[in-house]
């Protein structure tokens, strides 16, 4: 029976549908729960004591067991949720207060540099009290924030606001991902002189972590450049912020791009190396060696944490790791089932919300995946030896860890890499090569510095990546790829994680029935998908995109896709534009400029084209669309008859102060006016 060897499974499951309820119920803050809990477990472990007396159910003590586990979910979701912290900084701080917080991570861009920061006081005047809760800050990029490190402390004034939620068609979910990670508030800082940086104590852990990571970032630079230094820096330390945005697509496009972002596949790679290493030391199976063994790899594991900047991931991939390397201690064999489920219920404990992070979700389905294909995968394949059964280990659990997460990323990024099975496999390879050689490079770099050996080493770990991107460019350059869905739906979803459980099933078991289910549910699902695949964007659809300070109009038709607006930067069609576009299933090669337009023909339907920069003034409205540009402002409808089926579009061309205007006016008037700053994008579909 699974519940056999998987005890903490039930226990997981049911503290699971405590945070499940919680979270429906909003998070409340519930003290009272936990002399709840204490109380039902007491009674659990009362009635487990009086069992076969006084007529007792059973299974009572399981029921009450359980019970209380799901209430301390339900309590521990409220509690762990900042927000309802009474110290929590946000509805304290005001914009002439000052807020103490320490640098988290960093990572910087054009236009501003984001840091992730701890809230730890709030000062009025020159009393301070302590806050708590992480939020965002946005400094400007300038020679004083130059100079920050995690593990910084700034002290920065300005407005807290919640994070803005994305106002483009299939774009980014600010606010769900950041919620996830118990982010809810950022601050953006205008004026260099409302911060100040407040340099830490050089033994501080994450202050520390960062020089070394600087340290082993410097040894590379003499032998990796360009993109090679970029994806060498990533997938060794967790330093992703000189990866292009072309490297970045490549790896996506065949299935690797997890091998970029410092994870479980990188931990794991670290204790596969220390047992390896473990197993030339005699004694390694006695006592003693077993402690020796767990205890260097524990330390190895969160040293290599903490170097990598300890995100989300890296810090449940070494929880994780802990756990299974903790194992050793037991000397008997423990069911890795059941250990996955201890550390899962151990995070979740801790970090309830991170049930929400598709990393966490990722991680584990992978792990699954690894348990549940990578054994019978290996004993398909032929072949004795260390070098082969080594290949064999690392490709099937490759294959495994791919089958695990695919029903979650086909819902999530609606995208699938044709050959993942050949490139996952073959990246994971390289990978382990190049944290083997990264970390020996560094350690040689550590002991002696720049020499012949770290030469040596240095041309080698140089090779291996230029070698593996050499192998990701060539896979991003075959026919048909990546398969782009336009929706995944839940129900396709389930479909195939059914579809991988029998499949999994039939593996270990090889029952044909099983094979049959396998082959059924896979013929369901493609059936189900076939219609979500995008489609070639010929159906009639109008997009008014909200672009700070621009404007663009899509649409498109039997004919083609068509775009019209103003000259924007290639990030800006990236992030804002371009999801759109690939989710309908079309491309647009240029934009109609539109700065000298009155009007056009849009589907058939003319729409009027007012810009506040022309000093335009309506007459005559007979237009049912109007674009309002460029801080055209209400006052000019003074004396202007609108009909009622008129809608008047006020993009984001037109500054955020004018908004309330609009919506004013919107009100007095009667009229449909609809402000794409507020509302989101203007969209007509199937017109």
């Amino acid at each position: 029976m699974v519940l056999d060897k998987v005890p903490l499974l039930l226990p997981l499951l049911t503290f699971l549908v405590g945070i499940f309820l919680a979270d429906f119920a909003g998070l409340p803050d519930l003290p009272w729960l936990l002399p709840a809990v204490a109380g039902l477990s007491l009674a659990a472990g009362l009635a487990y004591a009086l069992r076969g007396r006084f007529l007792l159910p059973r299974n009572l003590p399981v029921v009450l067991g359980l019970l209380a586990v799901l209430m301390l979910g339900f309590w521990r979701s409220g509690d762990a949720h900042l927000p309802n912290k009474t110290n929590y900084f946000a509805p304290v701080l005001a914009q002439e207060n000052l807020l103490g917080a320490e640098i988290i991570s960093l990572r910087a861009s054009e236009r501003s540099l984001r840091l992730i920061v701890d809230a730890e006081t709030i000062y009025k005047d020159t009393l301070g009290r302590p806050a708590t809760g992480r939020l965002l800050v946005y400094l400007p990029p300038d020679i004083k924030s130059a100079s920050l490190r995690a593990g910084d402390r700034i002290l920065v004034q300005g407005d807290v606001s919640t994070i803005s939620p994305p106002l483009n068609p299939a774009t980014f979910d600010a606010p769900a991902y950041w919620a996830s990670q118990g982010i809810y508030h950022q601050l953006r800082v205008r004026d260099s002189k409302a911060w100040r940086h407040l340099p830490n104590e050089s033994w501080a852990p994450r202050a520390a972590a960062e020089r070394v990571r600087k340290w082993w970032f410097k040894s590379f630079q003499p032998y990796l450049v360009g993109d090679d230094l970029a994806v060498a820096s990533a997938l060794i330390m967790g330093k992703k912020d000189l990866l292009t945005t072309e490297v970045r697509s490549q790896y996506s496009d065949t299935g690797a791009m997890h091998v970029l972002a410092v994870s479980g596949l990188h931990v794991g790679i670290i204790l596969l190396i220390l047992r390896s290493l473990f197993q030339l030391l005699p004694g390694r199976n006695s006592r003693s060696g077993r402690f020796l063994e767990t205890l260097v790899t524990v330390l190895a594991i969160w040293a290599f944490a903490y170097v990598s900047g300890l995100s989300p991931s890296v810090r449940r991939a070494a929880i994780m790791f802990s756990i299974i390397a903790a194992g050793r201690l037991t000397a008997r064999h423990s069911y890795l089932l059941n250990t996955l489920a201890g550390a899962a219920l151990l995070m979740l404990v801790l970090e309830p919300g991170q049930w929400r992070q598709i990393g966490f979700q990722l991680s584990f389905l992978a792990l699954l995946g690894i348990v549940w294909f990578a054994t019978p995968l290996q004993r398909l394949v032929p072949g004795r030896g260390w070098p082969w059964e080594s290949l064999k280990a690392g490709v099937a659990a490759s294959i495994g860890a791919q089958l695990g997460t695919l029903p979650v990323a086909l819902y999530v990024f609606r995208s699938f890499p044709l050959y993942f099975m050949l490139s996952g496999s073959a990246v994971v390879i390289f990978a382990y090569l190049a944290m083997c050689g990264g970390l020996l490079h560094g350690a040689i770099y550590a002991c002696f510095g720049f020499g012949e050996l770290t030469n040596l080493t240095g041309w080698a770990l140089a090779r291996i990546i230029e070698l593996q991107n050499a192998f990701i460019y060539a896979f991003a350059q075959l026919p048909g790829g990546v398969l782009e869905l336009q929706t995944f739906s839940i129900w396709s979803a389930l479909l195939t994680f059914a579809c991988v459980l029998a499949l999994a099933h039939y593996v270990n078991y090889r029952k044909r029935t099983v094979l049959y289910a396998a082959l059924l549910l896979l013929a369901v699902t493609i059936i189900s998908a076939l219609p979500q695949v995008r489609g070639d964007g010929a159906s009639s659809t109008v997009t008014v995109y909200h672009l700070s300070r621009k404007s663009l109009v899509d649409w498109t038709n039997p004919e083609g896709a068509f775009a019209l607006g103003d000259e924007l930067e290639p990030d800006r069609i990236d992030f804002q534009v371009s999801p759109n576009r690939k989710e309908l299933g079309y491309t647009v090669d240029s934009i109609l400029a539109i700065a000298d337009l009155e009007t056009i023909d849009i589907n058939g339907t003319t729409w009027l084209i007012l810009d506040g920069k022309r000093r335009d003034r309506p007459v005559d409205i007979t237009a049912p669309y109007v674009l309002i540009r460029n801080d055209l402002r209400p006052g000019a409808f003074a004396d202007v008859d609108i009909p009622p089926e008129t809608t008047l579009i006020v993009d984001g061309s037109n500054p955020p102060w004018r908004y309330a205007d609009w919506e004013a006016f919107a009100e007095e008037r009667g009229v449909e006016v609809w402000v794409t700053g507020i509302r989101g994008a203007f969209l007509i579909r199937g017109q």
